[in-house]
């Protein structure tokens, strides 16, 4: 999970990236609260804004499956 510099800690069981320069956020245009899954090239394999949880497992149940 990659997060601005100054986001609380969020409470979750994956590793948390912090991003101090902001290269993430201008590499791949995120605003505001959304979800990015980055494949290992580096596309955006799935994007949402706002979060929606549901729809997010819902995604990677079907990719996953």
């Amino acid at each position: 999970m990659v997060v601005p510099p100054d986001a609380l800690d969020p409470d979750v069981l994956i590793p948390i990236l912090r991003d101090a320069d902001g290269r993430f956020r201008r590499a791949y245009g995120a605003t505001g609260r959304c979800a990015y899954l980055v494949r290992p090239d580096g596309y955006v394999g799935y994007r949402q804004a706002p979060i929606d949880t549901a729809r997010l497992v819902a995604h990677l149940g079907a990719t996953f499956a």
